[in-house]
């Protein structure tokens, strides 16, 4: 496989399917999503069934594609490229991954004839990187027209939904909105200019997961 990017910061990674003994010597604890189980989307009530310690805004590199249904996949191997998603760390990641397996189509015994493989990829969490699972195209998906921004909420046209509800959530939680004097706290989130993992570490705010659907098109 090949590797996504040549950050110094960001471990190579391992082949598909592999268990959580990473040979780099660091399993990962937490799963990148990017398309139907963000935080919000028709496939998020998966989270509602698991106790979470983190559920964070992140992205790691590569490009979103399209495909022929209503879901996309990414691909690795362009640095150049972003995709946008979300770090999930459960409690118990191990009673949770054969529960994604399942919905992703994946068999880890099964070498070829998977929708989706289970790899691990370097995500960018606010300030720092950390290795996480993720699902990346099997031989039976067939990427269609990369999504030019990366963002599967901002494609289906959400994302600012979904900024201003995160917004409110870190809001009752003690954050200043605005943010500063020109930009409220869902334009700095939405922007970057404030990440999500730093304001959780100051406020130690609750985990945010919204009613499954929030940031869908009306």
């Amino acid at each position: 496989m090949t590797d996504p990017t040549t950050h110094p910061l960001t471990p190579p990674l391992t082949e598909p399917g592999l268990p959580a003994d990473d040979p780099a010597g660091k399993s990962p604890c937490a799963v990148f999503v990017y398309g139907t189980l963000l935080r919000g989307q028709s496939r998020d009530g998966v989270w509602q069934h698991h106790r979470l310690r983190r559920a964070l805004l992140a992205h790691t590199p590569g490009r979103l594609h399209a495909t022929h249904d209503d879901y996309p996949v990414m691909s690795l191997g362009d640095a150049s490229g972003r995709v946008h998603g979300d770090l999930i760390e459960p409690e118990d990641l191990q009673r949770l991954l054969p529960e994604l397996d399942a919905i992703e189509e994946y068999d880890p015994t099964r070498a070829r004839g998977n929708l989706f493989v289970r790899v691990i990829v370097p995500v960018q969490v606010g300030p720092r990187w950390e290795r996480a699972w993720a699902y990346v195209g099997g031989d039976t998906l067939t990427p269609g027209p990369v999504i030019a921004s990366g963002d599967w909420r901002a494609h289906q046209g959400g994302r600012r939904g979904f900024m201003q509800a995160l917004a409110a959530h870190y809001r009752a939680a003690g954050a200043a909105d605005p943010w500063s004097p020109d930009l409220s706290l869902a334009q700095a989130l939405d922007q970057g200019r404030l990440d999500e993992a730093v304001l959780v570490q100051r406020l130690g705010a609750p985990v945010f997961v919204p009613p499954a659907g929030l940031d869908r098109r009306p």
